[in-house]
């Protein structure tokens, strides 16, 4: 199979998938009241950011 484009599919095959960081996030499974969740659902999208945010700012 020929390429005809060769630099359009190099540059789409090297921005595929999320871009690299020094420092990922740890995936962990936390149990939290329905309450609680549902306080932050309601605040919109991200909403599990929010409750790291807020984790970092208590420095426990």
């Amino acid at each position: 199979m020929k390429i005809v484009f060769p630099e359009l599919m190099e540059s789409i095959r090297r921005s595929r998938g999320r871009p690299v960081v020094e420092a990922r996030k740890q995936q962990i499974s936390l149990r939290l009241d329905p309450d609680v969740t549902a306080r932050f659902k309601t605040t919109g999208k991200a909403w599990q950011g929010r409750i790291n945010d807020i984790l970092k700012a208590a420095r426990l």
